[in-house]
């Protein structure tokens, strides 16, 4: 199910971003660039909106990278976040087949993650979006992390 909302997602590239500039990487075309050597980015995010990430891998040799996405409380910083984000990573595989996958979803106010291998030469992309309606008015934050 979750390869088939991505497919759609992809092809349809529809939604709307709640961050300060309309269009902050609602697509696969104008995902956000991750660095492959380890960055993070801390975005606004509603419930229908979708953020798209890319990690283009150019070093030389295949890369594993570890991906978390947090949920940031931004009024009240030391209260959990009551927000649950999710994400979907499609990724090729050591012989170029595109492989999607789901991290297991932690609930509100955990940390999903998974850790792929990005292939020399490949790009993978991230899908960050709200788990349901009450998903919005709150920030999450991606953060990538390089194992090689």
């Amino acid at each position: 199910m979750f390869s088939v909302l991505f497919a759609v997602t992809l092809t349809l590239s529809i939604s709307q971003s709640a961050f300060a500039a309309r269009d902050y990487g609602d697509s696969i075309q104008t995902a956000i660039d991750l660095d492959i050597n380890g960055n993070n980015h801390q975005v606004d995010l509603d419930n229908e909106d979708i953020d798209f990430y890319k990690i283009v891998n150019n070093t030389g040799g295949d890369k594993r990278v570890r991906l978390e996405l947090k949920n940031v409380k931004r009024d009240f910083p030391d209260e959990t976040p009551i927000i649950n984000f999710d994400m979907l990573i499609i990724c090729p595989d050591k012989y170029g087949d595109r492989q999607v996958y789901a991290p297991t979803d932690r609930g509100i106010a955990g940390l999903d993650y998974y850790t792929i291998t990005v292939p020399n030469g490949e790009t993978a992309y991230v899908e960050v979006y709200g788990h349901d309606v009450h998903s919005y008015g709150e920030s999450y934050q991606i953060d990538l992390k390089s194992y090689n």
